[in-house]
């Protein structure tokens, strides 16, 4: 809510349309239940979205798989990075923002299975960051800035890619590389980088790396797609970026063949 960042008009969007995804994966040979922690807009205060890792994975065992879904502000500030939440301040994140470190001790520590995936669409660019090709998609007008990041953003990434390097496996999947931005596009409703997650995951990544479609969507073709697909739409301004110790072959989800 700071007015000092771009406002975002689709982040709520995205983490639902993910949340939602999985859910309906539940029974269908993957994953026998699916159990989920949404926070919506205001809902992801600080305290809530640490709430989130702690007690909602109380009952969480080793041979669970763990999906973490982040759509938001990330920002650098006297050389630590910070996720954003909703009442998060930018000129005084230390008290009221979700710190790096923090966040790389849940994900190795305080989520106790063994496989754990985490997406963080952040570094967001908000209507002010996007090219204005596409928001000429969805009939508007903006300013003519790229997706192209400053230093801060530089070191906020940096960060993100070291965050799953230090326990086997953990996978980071981040929504751009240094010195960029990600992209929300109007047309679709969604950021990017989730518009074509969400399109991996629900089929279109099967058979990408051998061409033979199994009916199942692993990380790897996941990621293979999903670099494409935003490269291409973004005219090459945006790159996701994969990082960690984890299995190519996990599967992520069961589609029709």
């Amino acid at each position: 809510q700071d007015e000092k960042r771009e406002r975002l008009r689709f982040a709520g969007e995205d983490a639902k349309a993910v949340s939602e995804f999985f859910a309906a994966q539940a029974g269908k040979g993957l994953f026998r239940e699916v159990h989920a922690k949404v926070l919506l807009d205001a809902q992801a205060d600080l305290v809530s979205m640490k709430s989130a890792f702690g007690s909602f994975f109380n009952d969480a065992r080793p041979d669970d798989f763990a999906v973490i879904f982040f759509a938001g502000h990330g920002v650098m500030n006297k050389g630590f990075g910070y996720i954003m939440a909703q009442n998060s301040l930018y000129d005084d994140p230390y008290p009221t923002a979700y710190r790096m470190s923090e966040f790389q001790e849940a994900l190795a520590d305080i989520i106790p299975t063994r496989n754990t995936l985490a997406f963080l669409d952040a570094c967001h660019s908000g209507v002010a960051g996007t090219p204005r090709r596409l928001m000429a998609q969805a009939g508007e007008e903006g300013p003519r800035t790229g997706l192209r990041g400053d230093d801060d953003t530089e070191r906020f990434n940096d960060a993100l890619s070291t965050l799953a390097g230090k326990t086997t496996g953990r996978a980071v999947l981040t929504a751009s590389r240094n010195r960029e931005f990600s992209a929300e596009d109007s047309a679709k409703r969604h950021g990017v980088f989730t518009y074509y997650l969400l399109e991996a995951l629900q089929g279109a990544a099967d058979g990408v790396q051998n061409g033979e479609k199994d009916g199942k969507v692993t990380i790897g073709e996941m990621y293979d797609y999903l670099f494409d697909k935003v490269k291409s739409d973004t005219k090459g301004d945006q790159h996701p970026h994969v990082s960690g110790d984890y299995d190519n072959n996990w599967p992520l989800a069961v589609v029709p063949k």
